[in-house]
């Protein structure tokens, strides 16, 4: 997940402080699942782990530390699944890759069969995924709180799970007080 922390500012009242608030329209977060990180210990029909690789960026001047969290992957509307943020820290001006323990759920797919077995025929799987991430921005002395709010659409290539295309969406929100 590229986030970009670079904001443009556009005042809004919160109560008695003033956060800022940031909409991009196309910010790169592209998670990139691979085969070669499924876990294979224990397959059931039931669910599927694997570990999704994650890319996220800090391009500011000031270090983030951000709380756990969760990410949670639809398809077809309905939650397919969810992985795990762990909480951590970037420094200013870095990239770092996320390693996200991941499960989808196997029973929840099979209500969708015919269009999953439809997606697999013309390899090409469409995926939502939502995630809110917040966190304190360090800067001189004092901590400001953020949120980031991501909304992402992703097709994949249900065989291989590799990444075909991806549209995001992400709001910015800084806490001033």
């Amino acid at each position: 997940m590229e986030l970009d922390f670079r904001f443009r500012r556009s005042s809004v009242g919160d109560g008695g402080g003033c956060s800022y608030q940031r909409e991009t329209e196309r910010p790169d977060i592209p998670p990139r699942f691979n085969q070669a990180h499924f876990l294979q210990a224990q397959p059931s029909p039931r669910g599927r782990r694997l570990i999704l690789t994650v890319h996220v960026t800090n391009p500011n001047i000031a270090p983030i530390r951000y709380a756990s969290t969760t990410m949670s992957i639809f398809y077809e509307g309905t939650l397919l699944g969810a992985a795990q943020v762990k909480a951590g820290s970037q420094r200013p001006r870095s990239c770092q890759v996320l390693k996200l323990p991941a499960r989808l759920d196997g029973m929840e797919l099979a209500h969708h069969a015919k269009k999953f077995f439809d997606d697999v025929a013309k390899r090409e799987m469409v995926l939502d995924a939502k995630v809110d991430i917040g966190g304190k921005a360090k800067v001189l002395w004092w901590g400001h709180r953020f949120k980031v709010h991501v909304d992402s659409h992703i097709t994949v290539d249900p065989v291989f799970l590799d990444v075909i295309d991806q549209e995001n969406k992400s709001q910015l929100e800084i806490y001033l007080v």
